[in-house]
């Protein structure tokens, strides 16, 4: 048995290696993101006259608003696409399925862009100061929901670890960038999708390896839709029973040989 990946039985087993290499991986998908939002920035700012940096919606340009969903549409829908491809060449055995996984990204940006418009606007309307809270929770869910279709294309087996996985890597991912927020709130924007695909590369490996550790020592496979273990009321029946049919199994493969 492979111990990086028994497709058939157990969850995948991340290497350190492995995850050093997703954490790079989801960086740097977040780093072409904010190289792009940089480059819409600097043209609409110097070539545009667009102004970023006045607080009231009175005094601001009249195309503020749609330069802005514009950014945050190219940095988290290319940021996400190029961390899930990364991320797929970091774990080959894991992520087979890059094309299906691409589409679906693309797709779900792209309908979570559709459903941020009237809350762009909405925040403009009432505070500029509130867009910032949007742009974070745009990119945010974009990010959650980016990852939860690598991993369930990938493998829905373990769809349960997956969400915790991504909730342990984006909660990390917020603390970090809340450190940088209170050291310079105008580079949050350009860091924040780098921040949080490195904590899904780095924490949700870890998280993996964790759950991994749990599976080989104890044989629970608790989150794996595949498993049985909740279904039962009496949880010592359960370990009887699959003992049971542990041992007749091995008496199966004794009497044919």
């Amino acid at each position: 048995m492979n111990k990086n990946q028994d497709s058939l039985s157990g969850p995948f087993c991340p290497t350190g290696i492995s995850i050093f290499f997703r954490s790079i991986a989801g960086a740097g998908g977040g780093v072409i993101g904010s190289i792009l939002i940089s480059i819409v920035f600097f043209f609409f700012s110097t070539v545009g006259g667009v102004d970023f940096v006045s607080n009231t919606a009175g005094s601001t340009h009249p195309l503020f608003i749609f330069v802005l969903t514009i950014i945050t549409l190219i940095g988290t829908i290319s940021a996400n696409m190029m961390s899930a491809v990364f991320i797929s060449y970091a774990e080959p055995q894991k992520y087979n399925k890059t094309a299906s996984v691409l589409t679906q990204v693309f797709i779900i940006n792209m309908s979570l862009f559709l459903f941020m418009i009237p809350i762009y606007v909405l925040a403009y309307a009432v505070d500029l100061n509130y867009l910032k809270i949007v742009v974070a929770a745009h990119s945010i869910i974009s990010v959650i929901s980016s990852n939860m279709v690598l991993e369930i294309i990938s493998d829905y087996r373990y769809s349960l670890l997956e969400i915790y996985s991504t909730i342990a890597s984006v909660v990390f991912g917020i603390l970090i960038s809340i450190i940088f927020y209170f050291l310079n709130q105008t580079t949050l924007i350009f860091v924040l999708m780098p921040i949080l695909w490195f904590s899904v590369g780095f924490f949700g490996g870890m998280v993996r390896l964790i759950y991994y550790n749990i599976y080989m020592s104890y044989g629970i496979d608790a989150l794996s839709v595949n498993s049985g273990y909740y279904d039962y009321k009496d949880r010592e029946k359960f370990f009887a029973e699959n003992k049971e049919k542990t041992e007749e199994e091995e008496l199966k493969e004794i009497f044919d040989e």
